[in-house]
């Protein structure tokens, strides 16, 4: 007997969109990429800048010459990921004024 069922990766995934569909209708564009770029600003930025200096920290210890060099970039990366909302903020501001 044939398999008339079958999901694959991409079957899976639409299927899933088509599910969160009606949650996302009724939120206009602006709400929803201001409810992204909160998300991504507030918490997978930090995260992942953290997890690079702690990366980068662990390399240096264990004696990378080149770790020196790629800490340093993880702390300006960290410090442009924190200050990102406040330079948005600012930009979004001075852009609406004119």
């Amino acid at each position: 007997m044939k398999k008339y069922f079958k999901l694959n990766f991409r079957q899976a995934l639409l299927a899933g969109m088509c599910a969160l569909a009606p949650v996302s209708a009724f939120a206009d564009v602006s709400t929803m990429m201001s409810n992204l770029q909160s998300a991504i600003l507030t918490v997978l930025a930090p995260m992942i800048c953290v997890c690079g200096i702690i990366f980068n920290g662990f390399k240096l210890a264990m004696g990378d010459e080149s770790a020196k060099r790629m800490l340093f970039w993880s702390c300006v990366g960290t410090v442009i990921a924190f200050t990102a909302p406040a330079i948005l903020n600012f930009l979004q501001y001075r852009v609406a004024s004119n």
